[in-house]
């Protein structure tokens, strides 16, 4: 059964993202990414030249529909649905809504900002996960020392 994890009060989903992706890179996890087309493609832009990352900082990554051989060989993948990325170990979802599938993957990530309308989302997709019986975790960035 999956743990969820909810990373809440996130000031910049954005940035969190890439260095979350950063550290799971540095890892060596195989994350499997999902959200709607125009995320996925911001955040891939996002990944060779965010802010948050350092310039010597490097995030290996490949996105659905992009070079077969890169697919292959990536760690990181960007996908429109969960089915495409089914042979990692994380999601991290970056969409509206539960992932259908979610439940192939030992753990989720869903990334919360601080925004209100996304906050309502995450309780909703709280509630979803709750009531299939998932286990679900709680990382408060507000209670993170400085």
């Amino acid at each position: 059964m999956s743990d969820i994890f909810f990373h809440y009060n996130v000031a910049d989903k954005w940035d969190y993202a890439c260095r979350w992706l950063r550290k799971a890179w540095g890892r060596g996890l195989r994350v499997g990414v999902v959200g709607p087309p125009e995320v996925l493609q911001t955040l891939d832009t996002l990944l060779w030249s965010s802010p948050s990352l350092r310039p010597t900082d490097f995030v290996a990554h490949a996105l659905h529909g992009g070079d077969a051989q890169v697919w292959k060989a990536s760690s990181i993948w960007l996908a429109p649905n969960a089915a495409e990325v089914a042979h990692a170990a994380w999601l991290l979802n970056l969409g509206d809504e539960v992932p259908s599938g979610f439940e192939q993957f030992a753990q989720v990530v869903e990334v919360v900002s601080d925004d209100e309308l996304d906050r309502q989302r995450a309780r909703q997709r709280w509630r979803q996960y709750k009531a299939s019986g998932h286990g679900l975790k709680l990382h408060d960035l507000l209670q993170q020392p400085g």
